[in-house]
């Protein structure tokens, strides 16, 4: 403190200007404090103890800089020039300092310089605020900001896409009946049957996504609940493996289904599961150029409950990526998309269901290198009754 203040009005007898002034100073929730022409703390008030862990006398003398997060210790020097050169009076700014016991507070720097009567610096005093929980609220809205700007990005990306796919089989079956409607008799009874060919797969590709979009928002409503009944899992992935094995071949893949002697019976919504494995087995297909191979693995678990597994040496892919199969309204890749076709949502709606059962999902993948889904449905009477989705 100054050697000479001025009195303070009303200060009680026996006490000095200097005490009062100190006790109206320590009754601040603001670090006060100064620092020389050097840079060295000159006064530090109690704050600083309170607010940062530093014992402020033990602090006096050292470089003031040194508790200054490294991050801004840059910032604050160029400040500083500013101040000693005369080209700035004071300064006023975030910066974050270091507290005693690791870690860091951010603290609103309010400081000043002080000059001689020749205009000589010779010290910056100011006050310290911390200003950490607002920092914390701002962090947290920019985060918000950005995660809705990521999910408007991804729903405009996922509507795109579904335009595409929506339109594509539509297309097909409203000009190949215009062309049908044209034509006249007679008609040309090879191409009738083959454009009769391509309007029913159409008509069926339209109906399955349509499928798709109602399955997985009625699921997200929380309006899905499963209505288990037991049955052979093995029966089931052997049928569903039949059911892609057309297309497979289309594409010179082998499919192949290994599953344990005997039934393997779980009590689960037939229709769900179906679903869970037709979606995973049309992706594995579809992801996997000519030549390869698709294998689906079933087998019973110890105490109840079931696994099995779908695995292709298909595309993969990347680590990174593996969480972003599960969001809805998000692509691993949506140049896939265009490549490959789909709306991009099977893999969402495999976990719903999955979660459903009370089983979980788990994925192994690798750029090159295929994709494996493990499923594993819970015993019986494990499920939830109500869908888990988030």
């Amino acid at each position: 403190m100054p050697a000479s203040l001025p009195p303070v009005e009303g200060a009680a007898a026996g006490r000095s200007a200097t005490d009062d002034y100190q006790e109206l100073v320590d009754s601040l929730d603001d670090v006060v404090f100064r620092f020389d022409g050097d840079g060295r703390w000159t006064f530090l008030s109690s704050a600083w103890a309170k607010r940062l862990g530093w014992d402020a006398a033990a602090c006096l003398g050292r470089a003031a800089v040194k508790y200054v997060h490294p991050l801004d210790r840059a910032l604050v020097f160029q400040n500083w020039a500013e101040v000693l050169s005369g080209r700035a009076h004071a300064y006023r700014g975030d910066v974050r300092f270091l507290e005693a016991g690791g870690g860091f507070r951010w603290m609103l720097v309010s400081a000043r310089g002080l000059r001689d009567a020749q205009g000589a610096l010779r010290g910056v005093t100011g006050t310290l605020t911390d200003v950490s929980a607002a920092k914390a609220v701002e962090a947290e809205l920019i985060a918000a900001h950005a995660a809705a700007e990521a999910a408007n990005r991804s729903k405009s990306e996922f509507l795109s896409t579904m335009s595409h796919e929506l339109r594509t089989p539509l297309n097909a079956v409203i000009g190949l009946t215009e062309s049908l409607l044209e034509v006249g008799p007679p008609f040309d009874p090879d191409r009738t049957t083959r454009y009769l060919g391509i309007i029913h797969a159409s008509g069926r590709q339209l109906l399955a996504q349509i499928n798709d979009i109602l399955d997985l928002a009625r699921l997200e409503a929380g309006k899905t609940r499963p209505n288990p009944a037991a049955f052979d899992l093995g029966s089931m992935c052997r049928s569903s493996a039949e059911a892609v094995r057309r297309a497979a071949e289309a594409k010179s893949l082998a499919v192949e289904v290994r599953r344990t002697p005997g039934p393997v019976i779980v009590q689960a919504d037939e229709r769900l599961i179906r679903q869970v494995l037709q979606n995973l087995l049309s992706n594995a297909v579809k992801f996997t150029p000519a030549q390869g191979r698709v294998t689906v693995e079933v087998e019973g678990r110890s105490g109840g409950g079931a696994r099995f597994t779908v695995r292709d040496t298909g595309i993969g892919i990347a680590p990174e990526k593996l969480h972003l199969l599960f969001k809805v309204f998000s692509q691993v890749d949506g140049s896939l998309a265009r490549q490959y076709g789909g709306t991009g949502i099977g893999v969402a709606l495999v976990d719903r269901i999955v979660r459903l059962h009370g089983g979980t999902v788990t994925v192994e993948s690798a750029p090159g290198a295929g994709s494996t889904f493990t499923i594993d449905l819970p015993p019986a009477g494990a499920a939830p009754a109500t869908n888990s989705s988030p």
